[in-house]
């Protein structure tokens, strides 16, 4: 899959409009460019039926369209080595340290995170980039505020980076687009001050997630994947991944 150096991606997702996409996730009446499996829409017409999340043991999670073109589910990233992580439970989370936090675990604090949204095939590509790429320094305060800057077709919304935790809050109510991975790369990278990363080894849906269903994560050694494809997204809710780390 993607290697630590890979960009970090984020969710594409369109807020339906009179007769195309504007910012945010939603449905549009253009159609796609590509119909294709594996290549990326711009956008697409509303269908496909509501599907039940599920999973896979060599793959990430599943996740059903729902009924407008949005992120859909991460089993083609399968194939590129990401691994799965299923829906709900808390994985453990990496006490501060190796970048000068406070306490005696590793720690991402004060590295830097490189997010980017991919829409709407599997795996997260160059391909299928359907944003700009950001980078950030991981520490106080929001590291991706108002992300619908960084493309036309993005769902609006906030995304916080801290040690063992990604919180995404979305200003605006869409539908995400259908496909095997609409969603979000968050990639830690190593820089001059701390050339040797922790390793990501669990990863998953905390219980402040606003979705009781539907919500992929999946991940390498220095990468997260958060697909969202298919989900309808109200505006305020909440999507937390955590994660904890190994030396």
């Amino acid at each position: 899959m993607m290697s630590w150096g890979a960009f970090a991606r984020l969710i594409a997702i369109c807020v339906p409009v009179a007769y195309g996409c504007s910012v945010g996730v939603g449905t549009s009446n253009d159609q796609p460019t590509a119909g294709a499996a594996g290549q990326p829409a711009q956008a697409g017409s509303m269908g496909g039926e509501a599907g039940g999340s599920g999973h896979s043991d060599s793959g990430p999670e599943q996740s059903g369209g729902a009924g407008g073109e949005a992120l859909t589910n991460n089993d083609a990233a399968s194939s590129a080595g990401m691994n799965q992580a299923g829906e709900g439970g808390a994985g453990g989370a990496g006490g501060a340290g190796d970048f000068g936090g406070a306490g005696a675990g590793p720690s991402l604090f004060g590295g830097q995170v490189r997010f980017a949204v991919h829409c709407c095939s599997a795996p997260p590509s160059d391909a299928n980039l359907y944003s700009s790429v950001a980078t950030a320094t991981i520490g106080p305060g929001v590291e991706f505020p108002a992300i619908a800057s960084m493309g036309s077709s993005v769902i609006n919304a906030d995304v916080d980076v801290s040690d063992g935790l990604v919180t995404i809050i979305y200003r605006a109510s869409a539908t995400a687009y259908s496909g095997t991975f609409n969603g979000y790369e968050l990639d830690f990278v190593p820089t001059a001050e701390a050339p040797s990363l922790p390793v990501i080894d669990a990863a998953s849906l905390d219980a402040a997630t606003t979705f009781s269903s539907g919500v992929g994560v999946s991940f390498n050694d220095h990468s997260l994947f958060i697909n969202m494809a298919g989900l309808a997204i109200p505006a305020g809710s909440e999507v937390a991944v955590r994660f904890s780390l190994r030396e």
